[in-house]
């Protein structure tokens, strides 16, 4: 029986666990290869699992030739439709799809670099779970990965880990999975401590800014008004709730600091037709700052 290599394509995928493996083994010997392995280029597409198993059982495999123009689709849909691969373990996938290693067979691999977001699509997981999985392969240990890989550690908790030096996320990996948790809950919670504290500042420096900028009271009133107010939504935690608010982008006022603004700057004349942009969670602040500046 021939040594085959594995084509990158294939490699894509984690192989088997050995008690996996012995299992298929005593399957092929029981029931006989059920399934082809198939090559590209002499090297085997789908069935590394199935070649390795034939081997450990002293059988002879049987070989096809891939037959076909998109070797990466055939690849992902035979994987994700056979194997229950975790969230995790797909973000691994797609990362290594969107920096696709320079130097096999484009001519037969076809494309096999992805944008992030179609990596995503075609692996069915999220765009942050991509981008967390290529900070690992980047700065995550070789330990790590594997682990990542073989479903022992999220993809969420191995990018907190791959904030630490290689030995350090060493060390946390050789210990018990709730330590390995907490680790990472840890590193997770410092990284939002500290974006807090810069999003704090940058947003000082912007209000500074429009307070040198901002007119006094207006010297004619208008007939017509469109209020895009700067609505503060209320969270749980000032630290952990904001990631994704509005005060990532500009700052924010309280409904009572937004209606002493207008009344400051009291823009509207006595009939004017105001449109107050808000949603749903601010319906009943909007009608309050109208009402506050006498329309209703």
């Amino acid at each position: 029986m021939s040594d085959l290599l594995a084509h990158p394509l294939a490699e894509l995928f984690p192989m088997l666990s050995e008690q996996e493996m012995h299992e298929m083994a005593d399957d092929i010997v029981t029931y006989g290869q059920r399934e082809p392995i198939v090559l590209l280029d002499g090297k085997i597409l789908d069935g590394r699992n199935r070649y390795a198993a034939c081997v450990f059982a002293e059988v002879e495999p049987v070989l096809v030739d891939y037959d076909g123009d998109d070797p990466l689709g055939f690849v992902l849909s035979l994987n994700l439709h056979r194997r229950h691969l975790s969230e995790s373990q797909r973000a691994m996938v797609a990362a290594r799809l969107v920096d696709w290693d320079i130097g096999i067979n484009q001519s037969t691999a076809g494309s096999a670099n992805l944008p992030t977001r179609e990596a995503a699509r075609r692996l069915s997981i999220s765009e942050r779970a991509v981008i967390a999985a290529k900070r690992i392969r980047d700065h995550g240990a070789a330990e790590l990965i594997e682990a990542i890989r073989d479903g022992r550690v999220s993809v969420h908790a191995g990018e907190a880990l791959s904030d630490l030096a290689v030995e350090a996320q060493r060390e946390v990996l050789a210990r018990e999975e709730k330590h390995i948790v907490a680790r990472a809950k840890e590193i997770r919670a410092e990284r939002q401590k500290l974006r807090h504290a810069v999003r704090l500042t940058h947003m000082d420096m912007v209000r500074a800014n429009g307070r040198a900028t901002a007119p006094g009271k207006l010297k004619r009133t208008y007939p017509v008004g469109y209020l895009d107010c700067p609505w503060k939504y209320g969270v749980r935690s000032e630290v952990t709730g904001r990631e994704k608010s509005a005060e990532n982008h500009y700052p924010t006022m309280t409904t009572d600091e937004i209606i002493d603004l207008l009344k400051q700057l009291d823009p509207f004349s006595e009939n004017a037709v105001i449109y107050c942009w808000a949603t749903n969670p601010m319906l009943l602040d909007g009608l309050r700052v109208l009402a506050e500046l006498g329309f209703t």
